[in-house]
């Protein structure tokens, strides 16, 4: 009964905040606009620039590889060498190739711009993610119409300016469709709408590796109705992967994961698996400052210790936050740096968290945490992406001694 009285008095406290709080300044969505306009015509023109290039291409071919046969050979879909053969020749010949890894659903979204030649279907996608930076800012109008200091004078501009953002769109990955579905899952929150908050997170499963630990810690903030949404959205998620490529293909995904996770140490996975220190989470600073001198074992069981160390924290006080923002913040920021496999495209959803604490937190914290992907990606190099979960830490302690700082008021 405690539990439940507790979790019933952080509901109330975030309907209270949210009814007392006063509402975001109506900035005009024109500069947005414009700028969607401006940022699509250099992005289309720099595709068609890396398109021409023969031995480079954008990460979009394994989108399209996957678009590609669940429409020709599903029974092929986590095939590597039909990945591989689909690439090269309908994109072109790669010395590294890359291959899709993710829950087959998600290649329902890739399938119809492989109508189109590789080209055209790149230059199609950057527009879609585009249209959804558009629909990001539409449903949560009120984190980004707050005012981020420099960078966002009007709604949605914070957007232009963030590294892994313009990442993701020249790259054409998913991280915006997956910052969408976060969008969603934080408007349902503040509508009381526990269960449909859940679901929308349930459909950036295609992201499980940032969506599961999202949904654990904000599921010990909401409670059974936001985990049953999530639980039957995400059964719905798996059933329909099962009926796109069968059970065999389920094994062939959960063997290419541990392919690409770094789990195998077999001469193909050496091939194809992420350097540790470019990733910008828990995982790359560890190794980059200690565990890439232990052994693989070792470091392994140090970065599982500090992982259920920091989820218990993040869980901890994600319940005890005062108010839904700052415990959606802390969610946030924990998923990220719990994240075992993260790209640096995908620290785009940072930018969430990123508004929600734009009137609260200190300008150079929050400057920080905003250049530094930059700073890695275009000074330092890929082996340094690592350095950008320093400042995340940085604002997951400052969101929650900010969200301890006005304790939650019991039910009336």
């Amino acid at each position: 009964m405690p539990q439940v009285a507790a979790r019933t008095s952080s509901k109330l406290a975030d309907a209270a905040r949210s009814s007392l709080a006063p509402a975001a300044a109506a900035h005009s969505l024109k500069p947005f606009l414009i700028g969607c306009v401006l940022i699509l015509a250099i992005f289309e023109g720099l595709g068609v620039y890396v398109t021409s290039m023969p031995s480079h291409s954008p990460d979009f071919r394994t989108f399209y590889a996957a678009g590609y046969l669940l429409r020709t050979d599903r029974a092929h879909f986590y095939d590597m060498e039909a990945q591989a053969r689909v690439e090269n020749e309908h994109v072109s010949p790669a010395h590294l190739q890359l291959y899709f890894n993710h829950p087959a659903y998600e290649a329902l979204v890739d399938a119809p711009f492989t109508l189109l030649p590789f080209k055209a279907a790149y230059r199609a996608f950057m527009v879609f993610n585009v249209v959804l930076m558009l629909l990001c800012v539409l449903v949560a109008r009120g984190p980004f119409s707050r005012i981020l200091p420099v960078v966002n004078p009007s709604a949605g501009l914070a957007m232009f300016l963030f590294a892994p953002l313009l990442l993701a769109l020249a790259q054409g990955q998913d991280s915006i469709l997956f910052l969408l579905c976060a969008c969603l899952c934080w408007r349902e929150m503040e509508r009381g709408n526990d269960l449909g908050a859940g679901a929308a997170l349930a459909l950036a499963l295609f992201r499980f590796q940032l969506a599961i630990p999202l949904a654990i810690l904000l599921a010990v903030r909401r409670g059974w109705k936001f985990s049953a949404g999530f639980v039957a959205a995400g059964t719905g998620v798996a059933a329909l992967c099962v009926a796109i490529v069968g059970v065999h293909g389920i094994r062939s995904l959960l063997r290419l994961i541990t392919l690409t996770s770094g789990a195998s140490q077999s001469a193909a996975a050496q091939t194809i698996i992420l350097e540790p220190r470019a990733m910008a989470n828990l995982r790359g600073l560890l190794y980059a400052c200690a565990t890439r001198w232990l052994s693989p074992h070792v470091g392994l069981l140090v970065v599982a210790l500090a992982s259920c160390v920091l989820l218990a924290t993040c869980a901890l006080w994600t319940r005890r936050s005062a108010t839904l923002d700052s415990a959606f913040v802390v969610a946030v920021l924990g998923a990220i740096l719990l994240s075992y496999h993260l790209f640096l495209h995908d620290v785009t959803l940072l930018l969430l968290p990123l508004v929600l604490l734009a009137d609260r937190a200190p300008t150079w914290l929050l400057l920080t945490a905003y250049v530094t992907p930059a700073i890695a990606l275009l000074l330092l190099g890929g082996n340094w992406y690592w350095v950008a979960a320093i400042p995340m830490i940085a604002l997951l302690v400052y969101a929650a001694r900010f969200a301890s700082a006005d304790p939650i008021p019991s039910p009336a």
